[in-house]
Order: C-alpha cells, then structure tokens, then sequence
C-alpha cells in the first residue's frame, strides 16, 4: 500500500502488545480461525487525512495481510474492500472515528469472507 497505510511494510509490529507507533496505533481485536486480528490507524495532522486498517500477520511470511482499509490516500474517504473477491472501492462519507469504530465492529465478517474468498 502507498501513501498513508503503511501497515503492510511493518512486519511484526504488533507484536507483545498493543502499541503505539511512529506513524499510527495498532491494537489487537481478538482471534478468529488460529489468526490474531489487527486494527491498525493513523490520523494525519492534515484535516481530514487518515487511514484505518483491519489485518493479521501471516505466521509463513512473517507480513501483515490487510483484509479491510478505509483511507484517504485518493482525496476522499473509501472503504478498500480486500476480503472480497473482487476488492472494489466503495466511497463512505465516513470521518476518522467512524471508520474505527466501523471496521471495529465488523473486523470479524470481514475476516469470514476474506477466508472464504482466499483461503
């Protein structure tokens, strides 16, 4: 991922405990499937700016896997739907606090079709 999100070049970085990092904070949601689930933000200082993220650390590849993003990297805020098959875009009219608390709430069902949809 380019831009804002850059949770995908932090092997690892969640690792022993919730924290707090030099470009966002990530926390653990729960487990789900032998897999310990991510949420991963981060608020740019710019008005409007942000980047929130649901992924797992594969134990093979030692890399975080992002099954659902919620940025602002192309001037406005969109839901990147990586657990579906086809991964489309969907535009939200979400602000930073919501998309937390949005992919908080759902972080599971996105983890089910992202099973479902590769492996």
């Amino acid at each position: 991922m380019q831009g804002l999100c850059v949770v995908s070049a932090i092997p690892g970085a969640h690792r022993g405990h919730d924290r707090t990092m030099s470009n966002g904070n990530s926390f653990a949601l729960a487990s789900y499937r032998g897999r310990e689930y991510y949420l991963f933000h981060f608020d740019k200082p710019d008005p409007g700016e942000f980047c929130v993220n649901v992924y797992y650390e594969d134990p093979d590849t030692e890399e975080n896997v992002e099954i659902a993003r919620v940025d602002t990297d192309h001037d406005s805020p969109h839901f990147d739907q990586l657990h579906r098959r086809d991964q489309p875009k969907k535009d939200v009219d979400w602000s930073y606090g919501e998309a937390i608390e949005r992919l908080t709430e759902n972080w599971r069902a996105y983890a089910e079709t992202y099973e479902e949809n590769h492996g």
